[in-house]
């Protein structure tokens, strides 16, 4: 699933950073399709989850069934901060891993490793997304306020467990009379939602229309996030992902069996 970094091969760019989030995308493309394979309703985990478990969702990642994968990747992003040095001598174990594993483990490790990560918070809820209105690509007047398309997610958040890139948001069911025409409608009512609130969300993706829970996070209180800036926000990005690209390669490069080097 990854992009070869190799010399030669590499269609994302020689930045850390450039990498990182090309390898995000182009694994959120692909995993849209398993997603499509399960339930929107995730079964909830045990507290705490046991070798045997984290070892059976690592080996479902090389699984020829769509759903399986996807069902496995989804139980791993629920993982906490604390269950990745676990999961790592799980993957030494596993060791050596397809491609495809290595790939979707490194978009869980990057995603586990900054829901842990301590922030300054506000008091309003966050869901860490780029967002555009669908009437905004699409002039047609018989689209207009149809919903919210996804652009992008920030590893770490609600929206990059839950959603997917490319996701239309339609309605929240905890607000059942507010359509979704408008991203500032949305805003809104994410910020007045409660951090820890898990909202209900109905969505189109690849055309099929489903509810999916989704856990709200409290808005960080860097000013780069809240100063209506799309380059300082992705500057705020950008830092984090630097600091959980920098855990991956320390922690779980070698031990996954990644073959690229940094300077390619």
């Amino acid at each position: 699933m990854r992009t070869s970094l190799r010399s030669g091969g590499s269609r994302c760019g020689p930045d850390r950073i450039e990498r990182t989030i090309c390898r995000l995308g182009f694994a959120a493309i692909i995993l849209a399709f398993a997603f499509l394979s399960i339930a929107a309703e995730p079964a909830s985990r045990p507290a705490a989850v046991s070798e045997q478990q984290l070892a059976g969702w690592v080996a479902s990642l090389n699984d020829l069934s769509p759903a399986a994968r996807a069902s496995a990747t989804a139980a791993l992003l629920d993982l906490q901060r604390d269950d990745l040095a676990q999961l790592k001598a799980v993957v030494r174990k596993a060791s050596p891993l397809s491609p495809a594993q290595v790939e979707v483990l490194h978009d869980v490790v990057m995603h586990v490793y900054l829901s842990g990560e301590q922030y300054p918070k506000l008091t309003s809820g966050f869901l860490g997304m780029r967002m555009i209105q669908l009437d905004q690509l699409d002039r047609d007047p018989r689209t207009i306020g149809q919903g919210i398309i996804i652009q992008s997610r920030m590893a770490g958040f609600g929206a990059y467990r839950s959603l997917l890139d490319g996701d239309v948001l339609l309605s929240i069911e905890e607000y059942p009379n507010n359509w979704l025409t408008d991203s500032g409608t949305f805003v809104m009512l994410i910020k007045q939602t409660r951090p820890g609130t898990t909202l209900h969300m109905m969505i189109l993706r690849q055309g099929r229309q489903m509810t999916v829970p989704v856990t709200i996070d409290a808005r960080p209180a860097d000013a780069r996030m809240n100063n209506n800036d799309p380059d300082s926000a992705e500057e705020y990005n950008n830092s984090r992902l630097l600091l959980a690209e920098e855990y991956w390669e320390k922690q779980f490069g070698l031990v996954a069996g990644e073959s690229y080097s940094r300077a390619d």
